[in-house]
């Protein structure tokens, strides 16, 4: 009997643990996929948000990652909670559901072990164009990813080196 009570303890402490996967799309304002588009999950607070506005400010992201070349995404692995969505650079680039801003965004109640799809229209085009090229095998270096950063230093975009540099 003990062990039995024992295993359904651990099932549903190990229930309570299970890591969530947030999968989805991004498009452009003009409706075609956002390529290499940084989506974050972030902690949203407690309680009513758009009543906290005044009283918090966005945390750093959860995770993070980039949109592929048809702009889906996947990140795994988050922890079961309460979450924002945001698509584009912190913190002006489009929340889920589409809002241009957090007061608007859609706060997700992620259960234990759920995989959920969260699609996000953005509400703005994307900024520029940058590109170059590192000089070095990267044969011999492996894979590498470039950091680009803003003018406050918490805005990274991390970007992957192709192989040719």
């Amino acid at each position: 009997m003990i062990s039995g009570v024992l295993a359904l303890s651990v099932l549903l402490q190990s229930s309570a643990a299970l890591p969530v996967a947030i999968t989805g799309h991004v498009s452009t304002i003009d409706g075609v996929p956002a390529v290499a588009t940084r989506v974050a999950v972030i902690a949203a607070p407690k309680g009513e948000a758009s009543q906290s506005l005044n009283y918090f400010e966005l945390a750093a992201p959860v995770d993070r990652t980039l949109t592929d070349n048809e702009g889906n995404y996947r990140i795994k692995g988050i922890p079961p909670g309460r979450y924002f969505v945001l698509a584009g650079a912190m913190p002006n680039g489009s929340y889920y559901p589409g809002a241009s801003n957090v007061k608007d965004a859609e706060v997700l109640d992620i259960e234990p072990g759920a995989e959920i799809t969260v699609d996000i229209p953005l509400q703005q085009r994307l900024g520029g164009k940058v590109s170059g090229r590192i000089n070095a095998n990267m044969a011999q270096l492996g894979p590498r990813s470039a950091t680009l950063t803003g003018p406050p230093l918490e805005d990274l975009l991390e970007v992957p080196v192709n192989p040719d540099g």
